[in-house]
């Protein structure tokens, strides 16, 4: 993706029909029309079963592009209610697992906010759509090497909201 509008807080995806998302997410921030449907679906799961309650979280959900964490082998899961091993012996939480943790934690603009095992680092990209403040530690060297490539090859691609997460590997 090359991300055309660079993420605010107040960005408003739409909520109420997957179509005029899809076009939202193609148009606003370059993405793959495969995944922002999938994504979509997950979000309508997620909302039925309360995973996610305001619109701030729902948001952070909607922008988050979680087929990105993944391996590539497991991009055509990026969506599915189910961890997804990510190597090391870890696995990338569901997503519905996600949503309901930060929907509890409930993070506003300007907290703080500490992960403790970054992992695939969807947690946290998920996070820094809710504030400018996400540090996250990885015990793992290779995987908290490989998230931070992640991450920085998103910010090229122009998701600055990803600039927010400071990474560091350590114990």
């Amino acid at each position: 993706a090359n991300v055309p509008t660079p993420y605010t807080f107040d960005m408003a995806p739409p909520m109420s029909d997957r179509a005029k998302f899809i076009e939202w997410g193609v148009k606003a921030r370059g993405e793959d029309p495969k995944f922002l449907g999938e994504r979509f679906d997950r979000f309508l799961a997620m909302v039925r079963n309360e995973d996610v309650l305001d619109d701030r979280n729902k948001r952070a959900f909607l922008c988050t592009p979680r087929e990105k964490f993944v391996l590539k082998q497991n991009e055509g899961r990026a969506y599915d209610h189910a961890f997804l091993d990510i190597g090391w012996g870890v696995t990338i939480s569901g997503p519905h697992i996600v949503g309901r943790m930060t929907t509890t934690i409930n993070p506003q603009k300007g907290e703080k906010v500490l992960e403790i095992g970054t992992g695939s680092g969807y947690q946290s990209a998920y996070l820094s759509h809710l504030t400018d403040k996400v540090y996250t530690i990885e015990i793992i060297k290779p995987l908290a090497e490989r998230t931070r490539s992640i991450y920085d090859a998103l910010i090229k691609d122009g998701y600055d909201e990803f600039k927010a997460i400071s990474s560091k590997n350590a114990d």
